[in-house]
């Protein structure tokens, strides 16, 4: 039996059994052992897990301890649309506690998170309850199986990101994976150096087929500890050369860009205070003169919105790179520089907007805008485009008003010097 709320893409289908568990031992599921060691738990961290072969597949599982009531195991994954709109599948989640030779079962809440098209497979939340205190013992291994006491054939090692506090205070995961069209290493240099230069102190990038000539420079930031790399080796085959951009659409949206998301989310749930998403030709760019980071732009937006901010969403603008300002050329070519020629024409939030957002009050996230918020009383704050907005650096040759922008050249000087710094490093 389903539930369903909501209409069109943004539907959350909910299997029906509210939050109540029951705790089977050994006695009751022969099958189940809560046996596992050290590697196992390795193996079950970051990695695709395959439930149903070509039905579904999980990524990750993460503690939130935000329910007044229970703390909530949330796996992110992908689903085969059919099985879900045509037969309400059910799905079990098996926990293993340290120390414990029960295994707690219960029926899971599936949870579907928006998207832009119909592929054939969508994203979604396996939602578990664990326990009555949000903050007791949380499991350590959790399975999906479609019997309560199936032997399981997935493990994934629950993610308790919160019990350390706060890291950072700004935070940036890639919107988005890394492919195998991206290969310029000056690009992923400029873009982590002055996202760094706008407040980012750690940065998520999920691999999917990255280029080999990328490596000696995200290991360089690795080292560092200013990035972690994620891979993304779902366990299905992706014809890499159905569009321009190399998006296998019809099977699933972007390569799951929303599981990687909302898993870059809850990595940074009490973790990080503030978590932006940007592609690697974005940069959400302060445009009063004397704002120089995220921060103060922040500040200054929140002068403008009347609720309370869950989020900060900075408008896109396309500056066209197609078009190239001969005056700013520079050894680097820095794409932030030789393009500074912007369409007029900013897009309604939304619409190929980014934004900044508060993970704590944050449930789920999407491409261009927070999903649900958790805490109602929460909500979006749209920058005004005089505070800043987005710079989207792409090819345009629609015709239409253009003006030339140079906020992003204050910015040029520091960031030469510390991409000289990296290569230096580097060599």
């Amino acid at each position: 039996m389903t539930t369903t709320k909501g209409t069109g893409s943004n539907r959350i289908i909910e299997t029906a059994q509210p939050f109540t568990s029951f705790v089977q031992d050994a006695e009751t599921c022969p099958n189940l052992s809560n046996v596992y060691n050290v590697s196992e738990i390795y193996l079950a961290f970051d990695n695709w897990h395959t439930v149903i072969d070509d039905l579904l597949y999980v990524y990750s599982a993460h503690v939130d301890p935000r329910h007044k009531d229970n703390s909530i195991i949330r796996i992110f994954g992908i689903i085969s649309r059919h099985q879900l709109e045509t037969t309400s599948p059910v799905y079990y989640c098996q926990m293993y506690f340290d120390g414990s030779e029960n295994v707690s079962v219960i029926e899971s809440v599936i949870y579907t998170i928006g998207e832009h098209r119909k592929p054939k497979f969508r994203m979604i939340e396996l939602a578990c309850n664990v326990s009555s205190d949000p903050w007791s013992l949380p499991p350590m291994l959790v399975s999906i199986t479609t019997q309560t006491c199936a032997e399981p054939n997935n493990h994934l090692a629950v993610r308790q990101s919160y019990k350390n506090g706060f890291k950072t205070n700004f935070t940036l995961c890639l919107d988005g994976v890394l492919k195998h069209g991206t290969t310029k290493s000056s690009l992923i240099v400029e873009w982590i150096e002055l996202n760094m230069l706008l407040g980012a102190e750690h940065i998520f990038v999920y691999n999917l087929s990255g280029s080999a000539l990328l490596d000696p420079y995200l290991n360089y930031y690795e080292r560092k500890g200013q990035l972690t790399i994620l891979p993304w080796n779902i366990p299905i085959q992706f014809n890499e050369d159905l569009d321009e951009f190399g998006h296998d659409f019809q099977l699933v949206w972007n390569y799951a860009q929303t599981t990687a998301q909302n898993d870059c989310l809850y990595r940074n749930l009490f973790v990080a205070r503030h978590l932006a998403y940007l592609d690697f030709d974005e940069f959400i760019i302060p445009q009063e003169v004397d704002v120089w980071n995220w921060n103060d732009m922040m500040e200054h937006a929140k002068h403008n919105c009347t609720n309370r901010p869950g989020s900060y969403v900075a408008r896109n603008a396309f500056f066209l790179t197609n078009e190239i300002n001969d005056s700013n050329v520079d050894e680097f070519n820095l794409t932030t520089s030789l393009h500074t020629t912007m369409n007029d024409r900013l897009k309604k939030p939304g619409f190929r907007s980014k934004h900044i957002l508060i993970p704590e009050h944050v449930r789920h996230v999407n491409i261009h805008y927070v999903e649900e918020y958790y805490d109602k009383s929460y909500s979006t704050c749209v920058v005004l485009p005089s505070v800043g907005h987005l710079h989207h650096y792409r090819e345009l040759t629609k015709k239409g008003s253009k003006h030339t922008n140079l906020s992003a050249l204050k910015y040029k000087p520091y960031l030469i010097r510390q991409i000289h710094h990296v290569y230096d490093e580097i060599k």
